[in-house]
């Protein structure tokens, strides 16, 4: 499954077109556009185009976002998911997991915060996308969207599965989004699974769809 298209079908009313064509990455909150191409190493930070990666949720100096979003699916043992997913928005900044700011689609538009991390970057590796409505700074989210694939390659959430998000912290681009959730997915029936867990994303440029 491509999460970058999951995100902005979720995000844009059900519109995954309004994905595609021209979108504008956009650092921090309403900062300068930047150009998200090139990618560059080493054992200390990661940079991309205008893009330092430091952790925003600790002090003393800065070093590496962690990149991981932790998942508990129906009370079992934690999974770990500390790759971007195939195809999603900022593979071209960094190959952890990642969150970024939303904003745009077909009038009336729409806006939000998207995390997501998965296994590795292969298609339809275990991951999850959370989406939740209208987050643009810390606090708790009831309204929101989930997408989760399991390990047999099953993907869970639909439109109104009950969606609990909390953000901590919401670092500026190259910073960190710390938070938790709670959340319970379906196929729109009677099947479901509770996940849960918490997440230490890095934080790539906004989104902006057409």
């Amino acid at each position: 499954m491509n999460r970058f298209f999951f995100c902005c079908a979720a995000l844009c009313l059900g519109v995954p077109a309004a994905c595609g064509g021209s979108v504008e990455s956009q650092g921090g909150s309403g900062g300068a556009s930047t150009t998200t191409t090139g990618q560059s190493t080493d054992s200390t930070t990661t940079t991309s185009s205008s893009i330092t990666w430091t952790s925003s949720s600790g002090g003393g100096g800065s070093s590496p976002c962690v990149g991981e979003v932790q998942v508990v699916e129906d009370n079992g043992s934690p999974q770990v998911f500390g790759s971007i997913c195939q195809g999603a928005w900022g593979s071209e900044q960094t190959d952890k997991a990642v969150g970024y700011i939303f904003m745009g689609g077909p009038a009336p538009g729409a806006q939000g915060l998207v995390i997501l991390g998965c296994a590795g970057p292969q298609a339809a590796s275990p991951g999850i996308t959370l989406a939740p409505t209208d987050a643009l700074t810390p606090g708790t989210y009831t309204a929101g969207a989930t997408s989760y694939t399991d390990s047999q390659g099953n993907t869970w959430g639909v439109s109104g599965d009950p969606f609990e998000l909390t953000v901590t912290t919401l670092g500026d681009v190259g910073g960190s989004i710390v938070g938790t959730y709670s959340v319970m997915v379906t196929h729109g029936g009677n099947a479901a699974h509770d996940v849960s867990g918490s997440f230490d994303v890095c934080r790539v440029p906004n989104l902006l769809a057409p």
